[in-house]
């Protein structure tokens, strides 16, 4: 192997390495907002709980209007965000590191030199960029629906706070301001999933 070939494989190498730690990266950061969302579902719906407990054991408080559609889509996004920021983080793994088979080679002389111990390297390089890179992908769209819905129950929380508040009891106008709730949060959601489309389109 020529000199220039060997200086070849070396800077392969290293970019690829940079291209590895840049994908853990990613998915470490990725975990990291899983964890900061399921901790934020817990607390609102430990918040929801001990309000009710409050209302519950005070006289002279209807508990009724706060049981509404806006209340049970809240609960049910909450719920949605927490299971899918948990899948996020539990689902994460990354490959890195060589193989013991590798190793073994080594000991027994069958890679002996470190152009051929590079060009080995170098086929795994292949194989984790391609599994930590899939890995990354699979996971943003995990967090992002987990973000979505978490910000679904916030805003539908809000409102069921409100109507409870205020007593408001007229079914048809409750669900009339539900579904119009609805379709502008389904339209917030579907920019919340292409936002990487959008910021490439104004990138370019």
């Amino acid at each position: 192997m020529s000199d220039e070939d060997r200086a070849v494989g070396d800077c392969v190498c290293r970019e690829a390495r940079y291209t590895v730690d840049h994908h853990i990266t990613r998915i470490h950061n990725v975990d990291k907002k899983a964890v900061g969302i399921f901790r934020l579902n817990l607390l609102l719906m430990g918040v929801l709980l001990t309000a009710l407990t409050i209302i519950l054991n005070r006289d002279g408080i209807e508990v009724a209007p706060f049981f509404n559609i806006w209340s049970y889509g809240c609960l049910f996004f909450l719920v949605l965000s927490t299971f899918f920021a948990s899948i996020t983080y539990t689902s994460s793994s990354y490959d890195l590191g060589v193989s013991p088979k590798i190793i073994e080679d080594v000991e027994e002389g069958e890679i002996d030199s470190s152009e051929e111990f590079n060009d080995e390297v170098t086929e795994l390089y292949k194989e984790w960029i391609v599994h930590n890179r899939n890995m990354g992908d699979f996971n943003s769209y995990l967090i992002t629906i987990a973000i979505a819905s978490a910000f679904n129950g916030i805003v539908l929380l809000l409102g069921g706070g409100a109507l409870g508040l205020s007593g408001y009891e007229n079914e048809g106008i409750i669900y009339l301001t539900f579904l119009v709730t609805s379709s502008i949060l389904i339209f917030l959601d579907w920019v919340i999933w292409n936002a990487d489309s959008f910021y490439a389109r104004i990138s370019d």
